[in-house]
């Protein structure tokens, strides 16, 4: 049995490697072509038609309650052909709510930069990518805007937003595939540490996971970018082989137990900003539950308000027609 400090070093060592890893789970395969932008102060519902400029990098946009436009061609080049493609965007935008080929398809948020977030950093455009096929991709990007809080002190002494809050630059549009071994690596290790510290003392499992760790720590390279990548691949190789017992399904008659999870996202009708916004959050928050509905075939969606439901069904029309096909199929669950 491993001596809880000495875990503890092991443990915190394997959660940065995770943070590590994460930032390989994609990798580059090109840029948007072509992107123009449009800038409004306006709660628009689909793509502009008309008013768009060219775009480049290093453009400056903002301001409190402002909104930039961005859209382009996402190609697929040959090195992302069979892969599943994603498009990542570097706007520094609070929100984006994301569309392909006119419809929403997912959202990007400041809060998912990091991959284990969520993956908000980025969003699915396809799976078994063809080189050569074109999608067209129009992002909403969201400045932000001055929010006080819900804590005491927070935004001590500050009754309005400093001039340059929200002041926002575009760099790039890029188009990513997903590297699915560091994917499964990433969150295999993530499941083997929960294991190892949350399961309860008196189930073996904790026990099991304690001393896959140990092995996974001798396995895997820590710091993959100073190594070749064949090197750091087959750690990561090496180290789910170790994890894959511990992460067996009964088959050891280990009391693994049963976890459920179905995705939801509770939503203010009225909060920190006017309906008008709560709108959009909706639209960006259930846009991507349908996404994840399309990349998985295993995930569920409950979703409370009738109200909220409506205005789907009033300003997008795409997304509540996908909640009513994924209703009928049994995935998504109105709920009030």
């Amino acid at each position: 049995m491993i001596y809880d400090s000495y875990f503890g070093r092991i443990w915190d060592k394997l959660s940065k490697v995770t943070q590590i890893y994460c930032e390989l789970m994609f990798k580059t395969a090109g840029e948007l072509s072509g992107c123009e932008y449009y800038e409004t102060d306006e709660h628009l519902r689909k793509p502009p038609e008309d008013g768009w400029k060219p775009l480049e990098g290093g453009k400056r946009w903002g301001g409190e309650w402002q909104n930039m436009w961005v859209r382009g061609k996402a190609v697929v080049p040959a090195s992302a052909a069979g892969k599943k493609l994603y498009v990542k965007p570097d706007t520094s935008a609070v929100e984006i709510l994301c569309f392909r080929d006119g419809k929403p398809s997912g959202i990007i948020n400041s809060k998912g930069s990091d991959v284990m977030n969520g993956l908000h950093s980025a969003s699915f455009i396809t799976d078994g990518a063809r080189e050569g096929d074109e999608y067209d991709i129009a992002l909403e990007c969201y400045a932000g805007h001055f929010c006080v809080g819900t804590s005491p002190y927070d935004n001590y002494g500050k009754t309005e937003p400093d001039e340059h809050d929200f002041d926002r630059v575009y760099h790039k549009t890029e188009l990513v595939t997903l590297d699915e071994d560091v994917c499964g690596f990433v969150f295999d290790l993530k499941t083997v540490l929960a294991l190892a510290r949350y399961t309860d003392d008196a189930n073996a499992v904790k026990a099991k996971a304690k001393n896959t760790l140990e092995a996974v720590l001798e396995d895997v390279v820590l710091y993959p970018l100073h190594y070749p990548e064949e090197k750091w691949r087959n750690s990561i190789k090496a180290a789910r082989e170790a994890m894959a017992d511990v992460l067996a399904h009964g088959e050891s008659g280990d009391n693994l137990g049963y976890v459920g999870i179905i995705g939801h996202s509770h939503m203010d009708t009225a909060w920190l900003w006017p309906v008008s916004e709560t709108v959009r959050k909706c639209a960006r928050t259930y846009a991507n539950a349908l996404s994840l509905m399309e990349q998985d075939a295993d995930y569920k969606f409950i979703q409370s308000s009738a109200l909220h439901l409506d205005w789907m069904r009033l300003y997008y029309p795409d997304i509540f027609a996908d909640i009513v096909r994924r209703t009928a199929e049994g995935r998504y669950e109105p709920n009030g």
